[in-house]
């Protein structure tokens, strides 16, 4: 495991700062009236976020509005602008774009890419951004008169500054982002059965 270096922590008996001994790097210092906090980062698994809806049309005409990303910008309201990268001819498997979108008030850019794909079915991407690593997995499945869209965000911190983050905002970040999918989903739903 790595090491932490140049750590300093406060002598009570001076009120000087002093080297802290090498700990590991699952540890983190914190500095709040004199007192040092330790908080032990634990290895973290995905944090999973989803989200459904009904749409009156079929998996066919659902998997044609979901995969023209390149024009997700027109019938999906957070997405600013989109730029493909790498568009393979024969495979959605590889299709590599930059999305620019309003996340929680401001604007964010990411790029991702498409790792795995079953037409009408589902594709999976992948995108990693700020120690984080986020899979996003968008699937279709059939109902009794209708077919079902769904979301599922799984995100992972990987840097240190990013674990201390989902530890503090996690529970934030999910009811946020399960709002973000489920306006996505609902944009699609609309623009699905206006155009039937």
């Amino acid at each position: 495991m790595a090491l932490l270096e140049n750590l300093n922590e406060l002598d009570r008996s001076t009120g000087k700062t002093v080297p802290l001994k090498t700990r590991l790097a699952s540890e983190i210092y914190f500095f709040y009236e004199n007192n040092v906090i330790l908080l032990h980062l634990k290895e973290h698994k995905f944090m999973k976020t989803s989200a459904i809806v009904s749409i009156n049309a079929s998996k066919e005409t659902i998997w044609k509005k979901i995969t023209d990303i390149e024009h997700s910008a027109d019938f999906i309201d957070s997405i600013e602008k989109i730029e493909i990268f790498d568009n393979p001819a024969n495979s959605l498997i590889g299709f590599k774009w930059k999305e620019t979108r309003t996340m929680f008030g401001k604007k964010a850019t990411e790029i991702m890419w498409i790792t795995e794909a079953e037409e009408n079915i589902f594709y999976q991407t992948r995108a990693e951004s700020h120690g984080s690593l986020y899979i996003t997995r968008v699937e279709i499945s059939e109902q009794e008169n209708s077919s079902a869209l769904s979301m599922e965000l799984n995100a992972k911190a990987v840097s240190i500054g990013a674990k201390i983050m989902m530890i503090l905002f996690g529970l934030l970040f999910k009811g946020a982002t399960r709002k973000a999918l489920l306006q996505d989903l609902t944009d699609i739903k609309n623009t699905v059965e206006n155009a039937e």
